[in-house]
C-alpha cells in the first residue's frame, strides 16, 4: 500500500495490479495512481485548476488534500458537466449560459490541445460499455468520449459523455442523500447517458477530433 502522511488511498476493488498504463489507470478510475500523480503535482495545483474550470469549491485546498483527485469535493452536476465541455473544446473553458443562442466571448485555454485530445482518446473506448450489457458498433453509432463515477457510500452515481459538439451529463440518486446499495455511474447512469447522447446523434453524422500536430505516435524498438 502507499502512503502519503498517513493518508493510505485503496482502488474500488480493492486489488492490487501492479504498474499500469495512464490509459489503464483512467478508464478503471484507479484511485492508487491519480493519489500518485497528484502527490507529485501538488494538491494546491489541481485546486487551483478546478477553480478555474469552474467548480465553486467552498473550503481552502487543505481541506480536500490528495483526495480531491478522487471527488472529495462536491459539486454540481451542471458545474461537472461544464467542465467536461470544456474537454470537448479540447482545453478551451467557457462558463455555461441558460439561453439558447446568448452570445459568450468569455473563454479561456485551460489544457493544450494535445493533451485533451489524448484525454478524449482515452475515453472513448467503447468496449468498456460491454461489461453492463451495452455492445456499440462505431460504424454505426456515433463515436463518444464518457466518463463515470460513484460516490462513496453509493449515495451519487454519474456518468458524462462528449463529443466536440455535444456533453451530456447524468446522475442518479436520492435528493435525501441516502444511499441505495448497488448504485453505481458504470451500471446505472452510463446505459441512460448513453442511450441521451445516440438519441441526439441518430439524425445525423457526429464529428470527432482530429489529432493536432502536437499528438505523435512513438515506435519503441526492442533491443537485440
Amino acid at each position: 500500500r502507499s502512503q502519503y502522511s498517513g493518508y493510505t488511498p485503496v482502488d474500488y476493488d480493492k486489488d492490487f495490479r501492479g504498474p499500469v498504463t495512464i490509459r489503464e489507470a483512467l478508464v478503471n478510475s484507479l484511485n492508487v495512481p491519480a493519489v500518485e500523480v497528484l502527490d507529485k503535482i501538488s494538491f494546491r495545483k489541481l485546486y487551483i485548476f478546478l477553480k478555474q474550470a469552474g467548480f465553486s469549491l467552498s473550503k481552502p485546498p487543505e481541506h480536500y488534500g490528495l483526495s480531491l483527485t478522487l471527488g472529495s469535493a462536491e459539486v454540481s452536476l451542471l458545474e461537472l458537466t461544464n467542465a467536461y465541455a470544456m474537454l470537448g473544446r479540447l482545453g478551451e473553458y467557457k462558463p455555461y449560459t441558460f439561453i439558447e443562442g446568448a452570445e459568450n466571448n468569455v473563454s479561456k485555454r485551460l489544457l493544450s490541445e494535445g493533451a485533451a485530445y489524448l484525454i478524449a482518446d482515452i475515453l472513448s473506448d467503447s468496449q468498456r460499455l460491454e461489461s453492463v450489457g451495452i455492445y456499440r458498433d462505431e460504424k454505426v453509432r456515433p463515436k463518444v468520449a464518457w466518463k463515470t463515477g460513484t460516490s462513496y457510500g453509493h449515495k451519487d452515481a454519474w456518468t458524462v459523455c462528449y463529443n466536440p459538439e455535444y456533453t451530456i451529463g447524468v446522475w442518479l440518486g436520492n435528493f435525501s442523500g441516502k444511499p441505495t446499495r448497488g448504485l453505481m455511474g458504470i451500471n446505472a447512469a452510463a446505459p441512460l447517458a448513453i442511450r441521451v447522447f445516440d438519441w441526439l446523434c441518430s439524425k445525423k453524422a457526429a464529428p470527432w477530433y482530429e489529432a493536432p500536430a502536437t499528438v505523435g505516435e512513438r515506435n519503441v524498438c526492442a533491443l537485440s
